[in-house]
């Protein structure tokens, strides 16, 4: 379980309200205390699917919005 909570995606939504709506969006995933990996998000929102092994099969998992997202390498500055 993560520190702090996760956002909700109404908590999100507010947080993103005062930013262009053509702005990517970059999430950035800590690899220790002092540097972090970031990745652009490329599709989503979605529901994922789960197979529990209890014989029922592959259902959709309704507990979270999963956004699809690949590693951004950020460009270097231009001199």
């Amino acid at each position: 379980m993560p520190d702090q909570p996760s956002l909700t995606v109404r908590q999100l939504r507010e947080a993103l309200a005062n930013y262009p709506d053509d702005l990517p969006v970059v999430v950035c995933v800590a690899e220790d205390e002092d540097s972090f990996l970031e990745f652009l998000i490329t599709n989503g929102p979605s529901h994922g699917h789960v197979d529990w092994g209890d014989g029922k099969g592959v259902i959709v998992d309704k507990s979270h919005v999963q956004i699809e997202a690949f590693e951004y390498y950020r460009p270097t500055r231009p001199e």
